[in-house]
């Protein structure tokens, strides 16, 4: 703990010190009580509203109570009157059990009207007899009132007998030996069938069920479902005189009380300093319920005394305030003798020193120096801390901002530039440190600012040098890297194939390269450093990539000592060697189909003649066979039976027939794709027959990929322009990559041409349930060279020669795949009318 600085406090304080300390004690007290008010007051109007709501809650739920109960009565009515037979025992039966589940009813009654009864006349008033009476407990709580001369109870029986609904009485005397002493009777009349209440004059009576209630014990069930509160109320009947008005009194759970006499609720009433009543009507008769809050009211508020609370935390907090205000006032002395001496000794210094409050961002104090180097006035920067941000160069405000953000850690340093009145640019480093309180806490920082202008233009001259060097390797196309005599690298642009992912510079100058190549690499580096000859060899990645790596030799005074290692990506360029070499087979083979198919027209139009005059004579040789077989019997000819002869001939004419057919679409198709290609796209071409034509060329594929191919074709669809022999390639090239996709012949391909709902276009869709594509190789697929196929498999070059074929017939070309489940490649190409098509 610091020790108190008895001399401060001692010293007598000035007038104005004691005026600005009293002003504060006396607004804050003035808060403070008016704070008080605000939050009493706010205390008192959540109280009642929250006091209201948990009355609403009692009257809800006692309410509901009552209602149940006349519903239940009203059921056991109706189940009685529909009873055979309708006895004591069946009423007892079926009381008992409506007992069981409403305790708030006591006991349920049977009576019947003499008036009403075959056997018995009376000319009189209808008399009632007691038929049953069932409890749950073994005392009688109604005094033996005689229905029939109490002409309160004749009116409410002749009430229920008329209207035919539940009726409820005024409070009726329970036994002596009851507690609480009043109960109210439910009476609903009961009739041989049902009726309109209009008409119940002319219907049956069979008697009334009587239910005695007692308000003081539904009131118990009612609310102990309710968490306590301490709410006590009164329940009243507004339906009968005031004196007959009590019906009982609910104590609250928390603290018991209660009425010693009925009459006195007047002046339990009275008493209250905060009432709600609440009226509601239950059949014919007006009940309230008015509540009040025990000594033992329980209010959901947190802080009980907050309002208390505020007025001693304001009045601390004033009193706290004025005392601090009175010790800064008596030290501030102190503090100004300190700045003088501090002024003193930052004056001389060249560099620019300042001080600034780290809470209000205040500029306690700026060396002369800042006028030397910023050529702005001292005063402008003290009315203004952050004016000296107009001279930074507009590229450099970040850094400038950044040094005077409170550090994590003394020595922040950054450097800018700034831009004079004279348009002269000067070089600025900044360091700033951050100055702890007697706590240890930052509440200070302190800054140097020095114009280092010729230290910086000597290292941007260094580091644009290095920057172009850097930037010459950086940017090349080409793997550099040097090596020293021990095969390290001293230096690299980029591995040849990734090492680490740290991102680390691998020592070793193999880079991970495969043995075979490793081996040769590291031969021809040591006939390098020893012969100083230069050297080049090509070799494949396992990317499939293709290398083409040259070695350079570094000189110092004559000796090789290091050697600069260049590696080019020739991977086009193979593949394009090789493609040329491809389509140069080809061509040959083109030539060699062409001749081919030549060829074999000529024995195949003989075999078609041939086999239509073997038809023919068939045709007239069959009725002479037929003869003879009536005439001679069975006969054996070429070593068949005459029944199979006239069974299998036909068949065998008709198969040559096909056959040689067959052998015509074939080669017509060959010597189609054998023609050179104009490369004309204004040929009226027929999709169906171009279809048609891609599957029958790749026949044999589709047979040894599937056995679930599926063509589908819209009739009538209208011609297009374009080139026949570019757009059998697209399908050829499409199907074929559906077929080569499947990972068994069990898996479907599907071709569908289709004319698109807006009739502009003719869609050609192939589908298939091959492996599918992976999502990051979409936008790859028609990218030249690339596959997903090895070499032996493909060039990767199908889909990108579709693709621009498709684009060149102004058509679209889409590719949707999913990986295990498929690929859908769906090619439109416009109508003539909508797209002309040019050449």
């Amino acid at each position: 703990m610091s020790m108190i600085n008895w001399e401060v406090l001692i010293k007598p304080i000035s007038l104005r010190n004691y005026r600005t300390a009293l002003f504060v004690l006396l607004v804050g007290t003035l808060l403070s009580l008016l704070a008080f008010y605000l939050v009493y007051d706010q205390e008192q109007k959540h109280f009642t509203i929250e006091f209201q709501w948990a009355a609403y809650n009692r009257t809800t739920a006692l309410k509901n109570s009552v209602m149940n109960n006349l519903e239940a009565v009203q059921i056991l009515g109706h189940f009685f009157r529909l009873a055979e037979p309708r006895n004591r025992d069946r009423f007892n039966l079926y009381a008992r059990a409506l007992l069981e589940r409403h305790p708030g009813i006591y006991s349920l009654q049977w009576v019947t009207s003499l008036s009403n009864d075959d056997s018995v006349t009376n000319k009189g008033e209808p008399h009632y007899v007691f038929q049953s009476t069932t409890s749950l407990v073994n005392t009688q709580p109604i005094q033996k009132v005689n229905y029939n001369t109490d002409p309160r109870f004749q009116t409410f029986f002749a009430q229920a007998q008329k209207s035919g609904d539940v009726v409820i009485s005024n409070r009726a005397p329970l036994s002596a030996i009851h507690e609480p002493p009043y109960g109210v009777l439910a009476i609903q009349a009961l009739y041989m069938d049902e009726a309109e209440k209009t008409s119940f004059s002319d219907k049956r009576l069979l008697g009334f069920v009587v239910a005695v209630l007692i308000p003081e014990d539904v009131a118990d069930i009612s609310v102990s479902s309710l968490f306590p509160r301490g709410v006590e109320f009164l329940l009243l009947d507004e339906s009968a005189p005031t004196s007959e008005q009590y019906l009982g009194f609910y104590g609250s759970r928390l603290i018991k009380s209660s009425l010693s006499q009925p009459d006195q609720w007047p002046q339990w009433l009275k008493s209250r300093s905060i009432i709600t009543r609440n009226r509601f009507q239950l059949a014919n008769r007006h009940w309230s319920i008015i509540c009040a809050p025990t000594t033992h009211y329980r209010s959901t508020k947190t802080f009980p005394l907050g309002s208390l609370m505020v007025l001693i935390g304001g009045m601390f907090f004033t009193l706290f305030l004025s005392h601090y205000l009175y010790i800064r006032e008596r030290m501030e002395g102190e503090l100004l003798e300190r700045e003088t001496l501090f002024r003193q000794l930052t004056d001389t210094i060249k560099d620019i020193f300042w001080v600034q409050d780290m809470e209000s961002g205040k500029l306690l104090y700026v060396s002369p120096a800042y006028e030397t180097i910023w050529k702005q006035p001292l005063t402008s920067l003290y009315d203004k801390p952050d004016s000296y941000l107009s001279a930074v160069h507009p590229d450099d405000l970040d850094s400038a901002l950044q040094s005077v953000i409170p550090p994590l850690f003394d020595g922040l340093e950054e450097t800018f530039r700034i831009i004079r009145d004279d348009g002269t640019i000067r070089w600025i480093r900044s360091k700033s440190f951050t100055v702890l309180n007697d706590k240890g806490e930052p509440y200070r920082i302190v800054g140097v600012r020095e114009d280092v202008t010729e230290v910086k233009s000597a290292e941007n001259t260094m580091k644009k040098s290095e920057h172009m060097l850097r930037a010459l390797f950086q940017q090349s196309p080409d793997v550099i890297r040097i090596v020293d005599r021990q095969q390290q690298v001293i230096f690299r642009n980029r591995p040849l194939i990734s090492q680490s992912q740290d991102g680390q510079l691998d020592e070793d100058s193999a880079d991970n390269l495969p043995t075979e190549i490793d081996v040769r690499y590291r031969r021809m580096l040591t006939d390098l450093f020893n012969t100083g000859t230069t050297s080049t060899f090509q070799f494949p990645l396992p990317d499939s990539t293709w290398w083409d790596m040259r070695m350079v030799p570094l000189r110092h005074e004559s000796q090789v000592s290091a050697a600069i290692v260049i590696a080019t990506n020739v991977t086009e360029q193979h593949l394009l060697q090789a493609q040329a070499i491809r389509h140069a087979r080809l061509v040959s083979l083109g030539i060699l189909a062409a001749s081919v198919a030549h060829e074999i027209n000529n024995p195949n139009n003989a075999i078609k003649f041939n086999a239509t005059i073997l038809t023919r004579i068939w045709n007239d040789l069959r009725p002479l066979l037929i003869r003879r077989q009536k005439e001679d019997g069975d006969f054996i000819l070429a070593g068949l039976p005459i029944d199979e002869i006239m069974d299998v001939t036909p068949q065998f004419l008709s198969g040559i027939q096909k056959s040689s057919t067959a052998i015509k679409t074939i080669v017509k198709n060959l010597k189609r794709m054998s023609r050179h290609d104009e490369g004309v796209l204004d040929q009226t071409v027929n999709l169906l027959e171009v279809l048609q034509s891609a599957s029958s060329i790749l026949k044999n594929k589709i047979h040894k990929y599937t056995t679930q191919w599926h063509m589908s074709f819209v009739e009538d669809l209208p011609t297009i322009r374009g080139n026949v022999q570019q757009l059998e390639q697209v399908f050829i090239n499409i199907i074929l990559n559906a077929l080569q996709s499947l990972p068994n012949q069990d898996c479907r391909v599907e071709l569908r041409a289709f004319q698109t709902h807006k009739g502009k276009n003719i869609a050609v869709e192939v589908k298939d349930q091959g492996i599918g594509i992976p999502k990051e190789n979409l936008d790859k697929i028609i990218h030249p060279f690339f596959s997903t196929r090895n070499s032996s498999e493909g060039t990767g070059l199908g889909l990108s020669i579709t693709a621009t074929i498709v684009a060149n017939h102004h058509g679209t070309m889409t590719i949707d795949s999913e990986p295990g489940k498929g690929t859908c490649v769906t090619v439109e190409l416009p109508i003539p009318g909508e797209h002309e098509v040019s050449s």
